[in-house]
C-alpha cells in the first residue's frame, strides 16, 4: 500500500547520499567544473576583449554546443539529462547579465522538452527525509532532489499558479482553525525551490484556510499580486507589500471553487457558477477592480448535477489556455477531481457572447489535471506524448489515465506502484523554469 511505499522510499533516501541507487537517482545541484592546474590553464584573453559583451547569437551558439539536444534520437530527454545540462550551464550565470539571461533561456528550453512529472506535494513528502520525490510516468521511475527549506514548511495546498505552488505555511489547517490563529501563505516553485519569503499573515477576517488562490503574474514581474479567497472575502497583496488588503466580494458570491490567471486578470469561479473578474491597476497598488459575470452556456449544470447549497455536484476548474483564452475543465460524473472517472469536458469562455462554449478538441496540446483540480497545458509532441488528450491521476485505479478528446476513449499508463501515488500533483518543468 501507500504506507509501505513511503517507508521503502524513506529507507533508501536517508543518510549520506552522494549518489542515489540506480532506481532512485539523486538530482543534486552540481558545482562548477573544477579549474585545471595552473600549468594547463589556457592563457587569459586579451585585456582589451570584453567577453561578457559577446553578441547574443554567439552566446546561444556556445551554449548549444555545451548541452545535449532536447530530443536525443536515443529516446526521451530525461530529468537526469536535464540536471547534467543545467550544471554545465551554471558557470555562465555569474559572468554578466547577458550571459545569465542566455543561460536561463537555454535552461527553460531544455525544461520545456522534459516529460511531465508527478510530485508528492504537501504533506506527503514529509515522509522522505530531506528530499522531494518526482515520479516520471513516461519513464516509470522516480527521481529525488534535495528539498529546499521553503518546501518543508508547507501544510495545505490552496492553489497552483504561474508554475508556483501556493500553500498554507506552518501548522496544518485543522490545527490553525482550532486554535483560531492566523494563516500564513507561502509561494514556492516545487521544481527549482525558488520561494517568496516573508509574506504577511492573512488578516483575522480569514477564519479558515483560503478555498483558492492565484498570482496575477510571474512572481518576478513588477506588480505581481497574490490573491486569496475565503467565503465572501478577497485578500490581495503585492508580493513586496508588508500587509494584505481586504475586499468584500460582490453580493451573490458564496464560495470560490477555482481561480486562474489569464492575461493580466484573475478569474474566480464561484460555487453558484458565477465568474468574478479582477484587475489590478498599476496606478492604485492597493486596490482592485472587480466585476461579477453570470455566463450561460453548457458549463452551467442541469438540475441533476446541482448538489448542496454551497458546492455543485460537478468538479470544475479554471485554466489558462496559454494563448489568452480562459478555459474550464469539468470532470463528468463526480463532484470532485479526487474521484475522476476518466470523462472530461473542456469549455472556452466567449466573453463577447457571455457564454461558455464546449471545445471539441485541444489541437496539438494536452491538458493535465490532478486530484486537486490543478490544470496545466503542454505540447506533448516535444516528449512523445499524446496530443488532444486529458492526462489525469486516478485514485480509483491508482494509475495515470489518458482521456482522448477525439473518440472519448480512456487508457491507463502502467505505473511503478512502489513510487506512484494518485494524490501526487502534476509538475511541468517547462512552466517552472
Amino acid at each position: 500500500g501507500a504506507t509501505v511505499s513511503r517507508k521503502r522510499i524513506k529507507e533508501k533516501t536517508m543518510g549520506r547520499v552522494p549518489e542515489g541507487p540506480p532506481h532512485l537517482p539523486t538530482l543534486a545541484a552540481s558545482p562548477s567544473p573544477p579549474m585545471p592546474p595552473s600549468s594547463s590553464r589556457p592563457a587569459p584573453p586579451s585585456a582589451g576583449r570584453n567577453w561578457s559583451d559577446l553578441p547574443h547569437d554567439a552566446l546561444v551558439s556556445v551554449l548549444h554546443r555545451l548541452i545535449p539536444s532536447p530530443l536525443p534520437d536515443a529516446g526521451v530527454f530525461t530529468l537526469a539529462d536535464f540536471s547534467a545540462a543545467a550544471a554545465a550551464l551554471a558557470p555562465f550565470a555569474p559572468v554578466s547579465r547577458a550571459w545569465r539571461a542566455a543561460a536561463r533561456a537555454a535552461v527553460a528550453e531544455l525544461a520545456a522538452a522534459l516529460p511531465p512529472l508527478l510530485w508528492e506535494g504537501p504533506p506527503y513528502y514529509r515522509s522522505v527525509h530531506g528530499y522531494s520525490i518526482f515520479y516520471c510516468p513516461v519513464e516509470r521511475r522516480p527521481y529525488r532532489k534535495p528539498m529546499p527549506a521553503a518546501l518543508s514548511r508547507l501544510a495545505i495546498c490552496v492553489g497552483f499558479s504561474q508554475g508556483y505552488l501556493i500553500a498554507t505555511e506552518g501548522v496544518p489547517m485543522e490545527a490553525a482553525e482550532a486554535a483560531g490563529t492566523a494563516f500564513a501563505l507561502a509561494v514556492v516553485n516545487p521544481f527549482t525551490g525558488d520561494a517568496i519569503c516573508g509574506l504577511p499573515e492573512l488578516p483575522q477576517q480569514c477564519l479558515r484556510s483560503p478555498s483558492a488562490a492565484a498570482l496575477s503574474a510571474p512572481p518576478d514581474s513588477p506588480g505581481c499580486v497574490l490573491v486569496a479567497f475565503e467565503a465572501g472575502k478577497v485578500f490581495h497583496s503585492r508580493v513586496s507589500d508588508p500587509a494584505w488588503a481586504t475586499e468584500t466580494a460582490p453580493a451573490g458570491i458564496r464560495c470560490v471553487c477555482s481561480a486562474a490567471t489569464c492575461g493580466r486578470r484573475v478569474y474566480a469561479l464561484t460555487s453558484n457558477w458565477k465568474l468574478l473578474v479582477m484587475e489590478f491597476p498599476s496606478s492604485s497598488p492597493h486596490r482592485i477592480k472587480m466585476a461579477l459575470l453570470e455566463p450561460g452556456g453548457a458549463l452551467r449544470p442541469g438540475a441533476a448535477e446541482l448538489g448542496g447549497a454551497l458546492r455543485p455536484r460537478a468538479a470544475v476548474s479554471l485554466a489558462d489556455s496559454g494563448d489568452g483564452e480562459l478555459l474550464a475543465v469539468k470532470a463528468v460524473g463526480c463532484d470532485s477531481f479526487f474521484w475522476a472517472t476518466g470523462k472530461f469536458v473542456v469549455y472556452r469562455m466567449d466573453f463577447a457572447a457571455g457564454n461558455w462554449v464546449t471545445l471539441q478538441g485541444l489541437g496539438s496540446r494536452a491538458l493535465f489535471v490532478d486530484c486537486y483540480g490543478h490544470v496545466v497545458f503542454a505540447e506533448p509532441g516535444r516528449w512523445g506524448g499524446q496530443r488532444n488528450c486529458v492526462y489525469f491521476t486516478s485514485v480509483l485505479r491508482r494509475a495515470v489515465g489518458v482521456f482522448n478528446m477525439e473518440d472519448g476513449s480512456v487508457k491507463y499508463m502502467q505505473s511503478n506502484m512502489r513510487f506512484y501515488r494518485a494524490t501526487d500533483m502534476w509538475i511541468l518543468p517547462g512552466m517552472c523554469s
